[in-house]
Formats: structure tokens, sequence, C-alpha cells
């Protein structure tokens, strides 16, 4: 298995807390992004594929925290210089 695949983990979807699921971090990512940096700086992210459940791996979260900073300081220059 490569480190960029997702790990699968024995636990139930139910389980996973609506705020670990990867479709509310990829809204959050469109809606408010410091938050969803927040999440996913300080635990996993968890998605449901064929049934089963995985654990996004490090590699792919920092991905995800790159490109938000990337478009924050997007953000930022904008507004300083329109």
């Amino acid at each position: 298995m490569e480190g960029s695949e997702a790990v699968k983990v024995d636990i139930d979807y139910a389980e996973v807390p609506f705020f670990r699921r990867r479709w509310f971090i990829f809204l959050l990512v469109l809606g408010c992004m410091p938050a969803a940096l927040i999440i996913a700086l300080t635990g996993d992210i968890y998605l449901k594929s064929k049934g089963e459940v995985y654990r996004l791996p490090p590699n792919r979260l920092n991905h995800l925290v790159l490109f938000a900073y990337v478009m924050i300081v997007i953000g930022l220059v904008r507004v300083s210089l329109g």
C-alpha cells in the first residue's frame, strides 16, 4: 500500500462525528476555511467508500492545509489590493 492511500479502519461510519467526515470538511473549505483548517489539524478525517470506512493519511491532510493557506493568502492579497 502506498503512503498516499486512505487507511481502512474498523469502525462504523455512524460513530464518526459529522465534523470529521470528508464531505463536511469540503463544505467548510468552501464556506469557512479557518474552521476546516482547525478540524483538519486537530484530528483524523474519515470517508466512506463502498460500505467501508477509511481514514485519510496525513499527507492528504497536508494537501488540504496547503490549499487552504494558499486560498487565504490569495483572499488577503485581493482585499489589500482592492
